[in-house]
């Protein structure tokens, strides 16, 4: 094998490893982003029952101090701030309509993956000529910027062939639950353990 096919062998596997990388990574986006909008969801549901509740509370002011009746009332104006955040950062951010244009950019991305492998399937000195200018015209035509931790996903998924020990991918699984889902699993259980503490306490 001449060093000029090496050279090309290289370029071709360069390219094909980036459009495999880039449209994985994409898949990844889009499913961060679809937990993201569904936790982004249940939440300002779960924080609408938790203000509905409160109120219920207040009503029935026979049962409670006028003191813990005054606790829950600035409780509900919290929650009713955290309500309304929720909303407008759900309808601001966008993530269910940015989750369909990841999913779309990685379906042709995947494409083109698979046809460079089936023109080199059927001529093993298949050179590439404009695949990737169609990868870059791909990108531009979507214009996404993708967040690092798609990237670092993919990479954890093979993290044996990547020689990456198993103790790192469980540190980074944590990071990926922290950064993604923490916040909203927070605001699922956080203030109902809240409404606990005012009803126990012992004013």
């Amino acid at each position: 094998m001449n060093e000029k096919k090496i050279i090309q062998e290289n370029a071709t596997d360069e390219i094909t490893g980036n459009i495999k990388k880039t449209y994985r990574s994409m898949y990844n986006a889009h499913n961060r982003l679809i937990a993201i909008y569904k936790l982004q969801k249940f939440s300002t549901i779960a924080i609408s029952i938790y203000i509905l509740a409160v109120s219920i509370i207040i009503l029935n002011n026979n049962y409670f101090s006028i003191d813990k009746i005054n606790v829950f009332n600035i409780y509900l104006i919290i929650l009713s701030i955290i309500s309304l955040t929720l909303s407008l950062t759900i309808g601001e951010s966008g993530n269910k309509v940015l989750a369909e244009n990841f999913q779309l950019c990685a379906t042709e991305l995947k494409h083109l993956y698979n046809t460079i492998l089936m023109k080199i399937e059927q001529n093993s000195d298949y050179k590439l000529t404009n695949e990737e200018d169609l990868y870059h015209k791909i990108l531009k035509k979507y214009k996404l910027r993708q967040n690092q931790i798609d990237y670092e996903y993919y990479r954890f998924e093979k993290y044996k062939s990547n020689n990456i020990k198993y103790i790192y991918v469980i540190l980074f699984h944590i990071k990926y639950f922290i950064f993604t889902k923490l916040i909203y699993i927070l605001l699922l259980l956080f203030p109902l353990l809240v409404m606990i503490i005012i009803q126990l306490s012992k004013k």
